[in-house]
């Protein structure tokens, strides 16, 4: 990284309230390369985004991570009008809502697994084991990608900040991700936890 690149970096790292995973964050700016305009909007965002009820919530524990935040264009947000409720966000683009397996489901897992490979050389290892490695793969039909996650919140964050990617990265034949949830199993009973 050039010293100029650096030193928007370290502007960037000090306005930043999250202290982890800089490794991570350095990078991605190498690889982005943000200009003086750029920087200049990150930090404007990041100044009234540290004022937000969301980030001082539990002692900043739910302010992203940097690269999650750079990696999500968070920069790109635009602040709450003072008393009036959230709006929900419009669905990304390129997701669908999850709907019940078509019969004629094709496997192509090789596609997957590609897939797979190109999220792990982009986020860091925490957000690919937290929210890239749970995602279970089912198969494709009619340009659906259709794929499963453990949890709501898994699918609202696959969701909102992968399901764009994956369809650019499955490439030709698919144009929308269903993002389904996984079934429970049942827990096991043990004998002995019988009631007779």
């Amino acid at each position: 990284m050039s010293g100029v690149a650096q030193a928007r970096f370290d502007q960037f790292w000090a306005a930043y309230p999250r202290k982890t995973g800089k490794g991570a964050a350095r990078k991605w700016w190498a690889r982005a390369n943000p200009d003086d305009a750029l920087l200049s909007a990150m930090l404007s965002t990041l100044d009234w985004q540290c004022k937000t009820q969301e980030w001082a919530k539990n002692g900043g524990e739910f302010i992203p991570h940097p690269t999650t935040w750079l990696n999500a264009e968070r920069w790109t947000d635009e602040p709450r009008e003072a008393g009036k409720r959230s709006t929900p966000r419009e669905p990304e683009p390129k997701a669908k809502p999850p709907e019940p397996l078509p019969a004629d489901l094709a496997q192509n897992p090789e596609r997957w697994a590609k897939i797979v490979d190109a999220l792990k050389a982009q986020v860091d290892a925490e957000n690919f084991e937290t929210w890239i490695k749970p995602v279970g793969y089912l198969g494709e039909s009619d340009g659906v990608l259709y794929i499963e996650v453990p949890s709501a919140y898994n699918r609202s964050w696959i969701h909102r900040y992968y399901a764009d990617r994956i369809v650019d990265l499955a490439g030709e034949g698919v144009d929308e991700v269903s993002i389904g949830i996984a079934a429970e199993k049942p827990e096991e009973t043990e004998a002995d936890d019988l009631p007779f």
